[in-house]
């Protein structure tokens, strides 16, 4: 495994999280992710970032324990399974903990999530939950659900 740090992802994620990269034999350069990036990511640290997973591109997240303070956008094309004991949480007005657009596929197999100012999860795509814990702030300015599946 290598710790990836202090890149910015503009191509993959569009943030600096420190991630563990797992079956790479070198680390990428910046104008590599977008195509060079392997999908099984583990967060190594907690984040302040938002992660957006781009068309055509297949993500295992494993949250390792740590919490991302903003949410995670899935384009139209893109594929995330989230993993392992960790948190996603916003609390940014009009934001999900998770997005997936239109054509966009998610797998929840655990986690706890959480959106306090819109939906916790907003779902135009696929989406298959098998486990996680789903929360919602008491400041919901928004007054929207915990989770919105369609428009």
């Amino acid at each position: 495994m290598k710790l990836i740090s202090n890149l910015k992802r503009a191509g993959y994620f569009g943030m600096a999280a420190a991630l563990v990269v797992t079956a790479m034999p070198v680390v990428p350069t910046a104008n590599a992710w977008a195509t060079d990036l392997p999908g099984n990511l583990t967060l190594s640290a907690d984040s302040n970032e938002c992660y957006t997973i781009p068309v055509d591109k297949t993500v295992t997240l494993d949250l390792d324990g740590h919490t991302l303070n903003c949410g995670v956008v899935v384009e139209a094309g893109a594929k995330l399974t989230i993993t392992g004991n960790g948190t996603i949480t916003t609390s940014v007005a009009g934001q999900a903990a998770i997005y997936n657009k239109v054509g966009g596929t998610v797998t929840i197999e655990s986690g706890t999530f959480n959106s306090t100012d819109w939906y916790t999860i907003k779902n135009l795509g696929t989406m298959t939950i098998n486990g996680g814990t789903f929360t919602q702030g008491t400041t919901n300015a928004s007054n929207a659900s915990m989770i919105a599946n369609g428009w």
